[in-house]
C-alpha cells in the first residue's frame, strides 16, 4: 500500500471516529439551567414628594411662665424642676415690706369708710343726714374697696399653680431679687395627647405642603431606635425674625415615661400631596448598583428575572422613589440580587427558608 493511500485511509478513520463522537455528544441531554434562591419584595406606592425631615426641641404643649406682679426678694420656692404640681398649689412666695405696708393701709381705709357708710345710713334713717351726704359715704366706701383690690393685685406675694402639670424650669432661688413680671417658674400644663410636642423650624418650600393633622414619626436619641407617633398641631403664619424659618409644632400621641422638655428629637412628616400623585418605591436592599440619578435592579418576571435601570426621583430614608411608575403588583429581588444576570431562573423563598445564594435543581 502506498504512503498516499495509507494517509487517506487514516484520515477517513479519524473522520469516522470524530463523527461517532459528535453523534454521542449531540444525543446527550443539555444540562438544565439551575434556579437561584432569592427573596423578593413588592414594589410599594407612596407620595410623589419626599417626606419632610426636621429636628427640634421637645417642649410642653401648654407652657406657663409664672412671675410675681411686684418686685421684691424671693422668700421661698417650694418646688424643683421635674416636680408634679396640682392646681392651686403654692409654688413660691415673695417678701415685699413696702407693699405689705400699703396693703395694710388700704385695709384700714376700707374699714374706716365702711364705718362711715354705716353711720351715714343710720343718720339718714333718722333724717339727720341728707341723701347726698349718705350717697357720698357709699361712694367713699366703694373707692376704698377698689383701692384695696388694687393693692392686693400689686402685692402678689404668692405664686400658685394655674393647673395640674410639671415644673419645667426653676429660674430663681430664695433670697434672689426679682423684678415685676420676671419669670420665676415655667410650668408645663397637661392637656390632651401626651402634653408634649416637638417644635421644629421649616423652610417655606416645606411648610406650603403641610396641613394640620399631617402624621409624623419622631425619634429621640435617649430612646434609641424607638419610633413615636404624632401629628402637626400648629403651623406658624410667618417666619421667625431671627431664624428665617416657620415654626411648626408636632404633638406626640404616645410619649414615653421620663420624657421631658429640652430633649432633642427628629421628625419625619408625611405631608399630603395636593395633586394626589403617587410614585413607586423600592427598598434599598433591592439595589444592585446605581447613584442619585439611576439604579439597577432585577424585577421578577414569572420564574425569571429582568434587569432594569430605573431613574431615581429621590431617596426617602430606607426607600428609593422612582421617577417613573412601575406596573401594579411588581416584585423586585432583594436578597441574592447581586449574583443574578438578566434572564436567570430564580426560586423565591420567604424568610423562614434557607438563605439565598444556593442553587437548586429545577423540579
Amino acid at each position: 500500500m502506498s504512503l498516499a493511500l495509507l494517509n487517506l485511509v487514516s484520515g477517513i478513520a479519524l473522520l469516522g471516529v470524530s463523527a461517532c463522537s459528535g453523534g454521542q455528544a449531540s444525543s446527550a441531554p443539555a444540562p438544565a439551567t439551575q434556579a437561584r434562591t432569592v427573596r423578593a419584595a413588592r414594589v410599594e406606592t407612596g407620595p410623589a414628594r419626599p417626606a419632610i425631615r426636621a429636628s427640634g426641641l421637645l417642649t410642653a404643649v401648654n407652657e406657663s411662665s409664672l412671675s410675681f406682679r411686684s418686685a421684691g426678694t424671693v422668700r421661698s420656692v417650694e418646688v424643683r424642676a421635674g416636680a408634679s404640681v396640682k392646681a392651686g398649689q403654692l409654688l413660691a412666695t415673695l417678701e415685699t415690706p413696702e407693699l405689705d405696708a400699703g396693703l395694710r393701709q388700704a385695709r384700714e381705709r376700707l374699714a374706716q369708710r365702711r364705718r362711715d357708710r354705716e353711720r351715714a345710713d343710720r343718720l339718714f334713717a333718722d333724717q339727720a343726714l341728707s341723701r347726698e351726704e349718705r350717697d357720698n359715704a357709699h361712694t367713699a366706701e366703694a373707692l376704698a374697696s377698689a383701692d384695696l383690690q388694687a393693692a392686693r393685685f400689686r402685692s402678689q406675694l404668692q405664686i400658685r399653680a394655674p393647673g395640674d402639670g410639671v415644673v419645667l424650669r426653676r429660674l430663681v432661688e430664695p433670697g434672689a431679687n426679682v423684678s415685676a413680671g420676671g419669670t420665676v417658674l415655667v410650668i408645663g400644663r397637661q392637656s390632651g395627647d401626651s402634653g408634649l410636642a416637638l417644635r421644629v423650624g421649616l423652610s417655606d418650600r416645606d411648610v406650603v405642603s403641610l396641613r394640620l393633622g399631617d402624621p409624623a414619626q419622631l425619634r429621640f436619641a435617649a430612646y434609641g431606635d424607638r419610633r413615636f407617633t404624632g401629628h402637626v398641631s400648629e403651623i406658624a403664619a410667618s417666619t421667625d425674625a431671627l431664624l428665617g424659618s416657620y415654626a411648626v409644632q408636632i404633638t406626640l400621641a404616645d410619649a414615653a415615661p421620663g420624657m421631658s422638655s429640652g430633649m432633642i428629637g427628629s421628625a419625619r412628616i408625611a405631608a399630603r400631596d395636593q395633586d394626589a400623585q403617587r410614585r413607586s418605591y423600592l427598598p434599598l436592599t433591592a439595589l444592585v448598583d446605581g447613584d442619585q440619578a439611576a439604579v439597577r435592579v432585577f424585577l421578577l418576571d414569572g420564574e425569571r428575572v429582568r434587569e432594569r435601570e430605573l431613574a431615581v426621583a429621590f431617596i426617602d430614608g430606607e426607600r428609593v422613589a422612582l421617577a417613573t411608575e412601575l406596573p401594579a403588583n411588581s416584585r423586585v429581588i432583594t436578597d441574592g440580587a447581586t449574583e443574578l444576570r438578566d434572564g436567570d431562573r430564580v426560586r423565591v423563598v420567604d424568610r423562614t427558608e434557607r438563605s439565598p445564594g444556593t442553587r437548586h435543581a429545577p423540579p
